[in-house]
């Protein structure tokens, strides 16, 4: 398969048996997943990790965690989904290089959400550089303080 990016949670198990034990198409789909998936997969780890969080480099992450509980203003908002834009459109060019033309949104959301949370709603535009600049896009809502996590 050419296009075989592994699946988060990572399934060493079913990784580490031989090849033709490894072949059955139920096992791959546990494995292996599409490109787009894999970006997607990639995308959410960058936001939902913090700066220093990983050991291999302190820069993968995103500033959104470093001062979540501030934006109690709409001022103050607009600097911190201004810096978190920045932040993920730095780590996106750092540490997802399938993707170019990058575009990053970062909108705050209080409605439907206890006073304690933001909904920050996360929208990636981007073109997949490896196939001939075929669209991409990413969307996440994320309630901060304290975390939780909507696929849309």
């Amino acid at each position: 398969m050419a296009d075989e990016y592994y699946k988060l949670p990572l399934r060493l198990d079913l990784l580490i048996k031989p090849p033709s034990a490894r072949q059955t198409a139920a096992t791959n789909k546990q494995v292996y997943c599409s490109m787009e998936a894999s970006i997607q997969q990639n995308l959410f780890l960058i936001t939902t990790t913090q700066f220093n969080e990983a050991r291999y480099d302190g820069r993968f992450g995103c500033t959104i965690w470093d001062d979540d509980f501030s934006t109690t203003n709409d001022s103050v908002s607009v600097l911190w989904t201004d810096r978190i834009e920045k932040s993920l459109r730095d780590a996106i060019y750092r540490y997802e290089p399938r993707l170019e033309r990058v575009k990053v949104e970062v909108s705050i959301n209080r409605e439907g959400t206890p006073d304690a949370h933001k909904l920050v709603i996360i929208r990636v535009r981007a073109e997949i550089a490896a196939s001939n600049r075929r669209p991409f896009e990413y969307q996440r809502e994320i309630a901060v303080a304290p975390f939780t996590s909507r696929v849309r």
